[in-house]
């Protein structure tokens, strides 16, 4: 993939965690907490490129959750994040060994999104 449809692909992925998840997914046990979304990535895309734009490796969380709790506290946010995926945690540890983006396009990216419940519309390349 180009350096061009990688930063189109962030773009993307970035609003369809926020408008899967809609409020801040720390927030929301307490009622919401009405901060500014971000996407904030479980596994980081520096250690796991790989899992980049998997959805399960992502969680809408607000400015506040995400900077000041999620990077801040990786012991409590750690227990957080086992709580809230369930047993998708399991899945997203086997993702960590075995998924690859080697060889995706960008379809195959939004077909993946599609299937994992991302309120995809079509992609369309640009031109």
């Amino acid at each position: 993939m180009t350096r061009k449809e990688i930063n189109r692909l962030k773009t993307t992925f970035n609003r369809l965690i926020r408008e899967r998840d809609k409020v801040c997914q720390v927030g929301n046990k307490f009622g919401g907490c009405g901060g500014v979304l971000q996407c904030s990535h479980i596994h980081s895309v520096g250690a796991y490129k790989n899992l980049q734009f998997h959805p399960t490796n992502a969680a809408a969380l607000c400015f506040r959750h995400h900077l000041f709790w999620w990077h801040k506290n990786p012991a409590e946010s750690g227990l957080w994040i086992r709580e809230f995926l369930g047993v998708k945690w399991e899945d997203l540890e086997l993702l960590k060994r075995t998924y690859t983006l080697k060889d995706k396009t960008p379809d195959d990216l939004y077909r993946l999104w599609k299937n994992c419940g991302l309120p995809v519309k079509t992609f369309r390349q640009k031109e």
